[in-house]
């Protein structure tokens, strides 16, 4: 039949064709519809793809090929309540599908349920399913949810288990080091990624941040100028470099590192309020003056940023008092 060979070839829309018209019993079963499925899922139609699967499972709701299409497309569709219950039956009726642990879990990061998805994939990992991708993802969640040392064992894990580590593998790794306070784990970690990868601008602006906080500001400035000039563009660190100079008395290198910072797009408030006080500090209060009226186009609630607006109309009457006396 040329259906047959549509499929294989992925020609979806002349399989879909001859498909449709397959329309009597015997040939009308679950695998027919998987197949209509397949295709209309192919040439972008989810709703249509859904109805085939459901048709395909309402036929064999014991075969395990047309849940697991159901379940993933309902996933896909944004259906993730109904795919969670579909998930669900199919380790029920399957206690052996373990697999499906992972994509129960990916489910939970859809929906924001970070916890659960830590439990989905531990318990996968626990029963031997996943690589060891699943440890760094599983780290990932553990991350983000500000549990610092649990996140450093399994980057460790996936590290031990990986082949070919690589400097973002290392980044991570240290990353949860320095979330957790383990500056000294934290610098080690780093400067292997960064040997690993020289060109690797987000390990020395991490390193850099360390310094800072080691209070060693040579080196801290040394790593944020091996970050710019790998990525002259990341706002980021020209905001991380001003803070520094702020620290070491530089006030107007800091302004400069600023003003580049915003002209990068980083227009944060208290970038502004920072530079705006500098400016007035030196005296220059027509460039403040123009910098607060931009900022607070921008953040018209800022209290900080209206205090320093009446500090700086306080002070054009002062100096025009001056000027009249």
């Amino acid at each position: 039949m040329k259906h047959a060979t549509y499929l294989p070839d992925k020609d979806y829309r002349n399989a879909l064709q001859a498909f449709q018209k397959i329309s009597k019993p015997p040939e009308l079963d679950s695998g027919l519809f998987i197949s209509i499925g397949i295709c209309l899922e192919s040439l972008g139609n989810s709703e249509g793809a859904l109805c085939a699967y459901r048709n395909a499972v309402t036929l064999a709701p014991l075969s395990k090929e047309a849940n697991l299409q159901l379940a993933s497309t309902l996933r896909n569709y944004g259906k993730l309540e109904d795919a969670l219950a579909v998930y669900g039956y199919i380790l029920q009726v399957w206690p052996g599908a373990t697999e499906t642990l992972i994509d129960i879990g990916n489910l939970y990061l859809d929906k924001g349920e970070y916890n659960n998805a830590i439990d989905a994939f531990e318990t996968a990992q626990r029963l031997g399913v996943g690589s060891a991708e699943l440890k760094r993802s599983i780290a990932d969640l553990y991350l983000n949810n500000n549990m610092h040392r649990e996140a450093a064992l399994f980057y460790q894990g996936y590290i031990a288990s990986s082949q070919d580590v690589s400097a973002e593998d290392l980044y991570r790794l240290g990353n949860a080091y320095y979330m957790g306070g383990e500056n000294l784990s934290a610098q080690e970690t780093l400067q292997k990624a960064i040997d690993k990868k020289p060109d690797y601008a987000k390990a020395h602006l991490l390193l850099g941040s360390i310094y800072v906080e080691e209070l060693k500001p040579d080196e801290a400035l040394r790593e944020y100028e091996k970050a710019i000039e790998i990525e002259p563009k990341q706002a980021s660190t020209h905001i991380a470099l001003a803070n520094l100079y702020i620290e070491t008395g530089e006030k107007a290198k800091a302004v400069d590192e600023y003003r580049i910072a915003i002209n990068l797009g980083q227009k944060g408030a208290s970038i502004f309020y920072n530079l705006i006080v500098m400016l007035l500090e030196e005296g220059r209060s027509e460039e403040s003056a123009q910098l607060i009226k931009e900022a607070l186009r921008l953040y018209p609630q800022d209290n900080s940023l209206k205090n320093i607006l009446e500090i700086i109309v306080e002070s054009s009457k002062s100096n025009l008092e001056k000027a009249a006396g």
